[in-house]
Formats: C-alpha cells, structure tokens, sequence
C-alpha cells in the first residue's frame, strides 16, 4: 500500500515532468498558417518566405565568398583580414537593408 501510493506519486511526478518539457519545447515555435484561411495573410505569408529565402541565399553567397577570399589568402593574415572585414560588411548591410524595409511596411 505505501509502495503503490509512492509509485503513483512518482509517476504523477514523472507525467508533469514530460508536460512541462512539452511545453517548453513548443513555447517559441510557430504553427504554419493553412493557406486559404484569408487573402491578405496569404499575401504577407508569401511575402515573409520570398524575404526569408532571398535572406538565406544572401548569406550563404556571403560565407562562400568569404570562404574562397581565406583560401586565396592561404597564410596571408591581411588579405584573411580582409576577407572577414568584407564579410561582415555584407551581413551589417544586408541588416540594414532589412530594417529600411520593415520601417516601410
């Protein structure tokens, strides 16, 4: 009797344990919007992926550059300097482009 009650108390605990990290894991995520449900959230839905993808492959054109820029370098430390400077340039720019165009909308 007092086993069972211990065991039950136990998996009571273990049962609001795997809750709570449920919870946690899901606290910052975003459900997808269903199309169709309205037109102007299709249209900013749209808009946020084409911005989203056009950011990625903006950045990753920016880190393979870089990558060639060091490896022409070799052990050249101002041209490796120059080629983390320019990338850095690329990404504080493409911020700034960002933030001009959430300002507009």
């Amino acid at each position: 009797t007092k086993a069972a009650a211990e065991s039950k108390t136990l998996r009571k605990k273990v049962l609001s344990n795997r809750k709570q990290r449920l919870e946690m894991r899901e606290k910052g995520h975003v459900t997808d919007v269903r199309p169709g449900q309205s037109e102007s959230q299709d249209r900013l839905e749209k808009t946020l992926v084409r911005t989203a993808t056009k950011g990625v492959v903006k950045l990753f054109n920016a880190v393979y550059q870089a990558q060639k820029q060091s490896l022409r370098a070799g052990g050249n430390r101002l041209l490796a300097n120059q080629a983390k400077s320019n990338l850095l340039d690329q990404l504080q720019g493409a911020a700034k482009n960002v933030s001009q165009i959430e300002g507009a909308a």
